[in-house]
């Protein structure tokens, strides 16, 4: 190690947009394997997970936001120790798909901020660090299983709808958990959604444990 690695690595620690913007790597389909380049709209999302407990980010499809939910989990693991971090979607194999881009993600960062390896496994990661990724159905066993190890860590969702229901199940354990990340993708009937989320139980809990939840991103349709 020298002093401008150490330096790199503490200043990638302290700033989850620094570290993603100078070495996170995504494929683009026209130029292959590129640096990512963050959008106005993808470092509010992630300046809005660093700084709040609980997120929500009202999406189109197809406009890069699981690309930067991805980048910033890597961050959050290599350099948190012993975090768990749920990825929940509608079918389990969606969620896996998401862990293989961050183990994509992972591959490519530099060997000297890479951790060690303990487990490396289709549904599952482990670091040396004991921070872990795991995937599960947004499912009523999923969603037990995001609840009994919500403390740790971030859940994070590409199904709002089921996925505040699977944080509702984690309720008694909200003053632990580190984040809720839940991706909306554009729904026919968005406005209504939130209204409901805001009238559930999850809603208050999230009040109780947090002082408020975090709504962040664009309108449906907006460029």
């Amino acid at each position: 190690w020298t002093s401008e690695l150490v330096h790199e690595y503490v200043k990638c620690s302290r700033d989850p947009l620094y570290f993603i913007e100078h070495y996170v790597k995504i494929v683009n389909v026209d130029r292959g394997l590129i640096p990512f380049e963050t959008w106005a709209f993808q470092e509010e999302m992630i300046k809005g997970f660093h700084i709040n407990r609980f997120s929500i980010a009202k999406m189109p499809r197809q406009v890069g936001k699981t690309t930067t939910v991805v980048g910033y989990m890597l961050w959050y693991i290599l350099f948190d120790e012993g975090k768990l971090i749920a990825i929940l979607a509608n079918k389990a194999k969606t969620s896996r798909e998401i862990l293989d881009r961050i183990k994509y993600a992972y591959e490519k960062v530099p060997l000297w901020m890479q951790q060690g390896v303990s487990a490396w496994n289709k549904g599952d990661i482990e670091l040396e660090n004991g921070s872990v990724v795991f995937t599960a159905a947004t499912t009523a066993a999923g969603a037990a299983e995001a609840a009994r190890d919500a403390y740790r860590g971030p859940i994070a969702t590409n199904d709002a709808k089921r996925g505040l229901i699977a944080a509702q199940k984690a309720h008694p354990f909200l003053y632990g958990l580190g984040n809720l990340v839940s991706l909306v993708p554009t729904m026919s009937r968005p406005t209504q959604f939130f209204k409901e989320a805001e009238n559930s139980l999850i809603k208050r809990s999230l009040n109780a444990a947090s002082g408020g939840m975090r709504m962040s991103g664009i309108e449906a349709g907006e460029e």
